[in-house]
């Protein structure tokens, strides 16, 4: 259930929102380069999670998850990680992640 900016009426819905961005959006809220009501809406519940390169010790098991949905979601049978191949994953540099 929501409020429409300028309503008094409360309409319903039934969505999730969810965003991402790079900048901090309290300090562009105080410097007026974010609008104050929008980052007040949106930062009722924030998550933070560290990119990708920051969780090096993550990736084998995300790998493997990843594999295990596509192959349920498939039904098809999928090869098992390598070392070789987790090895490859962990050494990338993740690049906008």
């Amino acid at each position: 259930e929501y409020i429409p900016v300028g309503d008094t009426v409360p309409k319903k819905s039934n969505f999730r929102l969810i965003a991402a961005t790079n900048r901090d959006l309290k300090t562009e809220s105080d410097e007026h380069r974010f609008r104050s009501d929008l980052y007040f809406r949106l930062n009722i519940f924030e998550i933070k999670l560290p990119p990708l390169r920051e969780r090096v010790k993550d990736i084998g098991a995300l790998s493997l998850s990843f594999v295990k949905q596509f192959s349920e979601k498939t039904n098809k049978k999928t090869l098992e990680n390598s070392n070789d191949f987790l090895q490859k994953l962990e050494s990338y540099s993740w690049p906008g992640n």
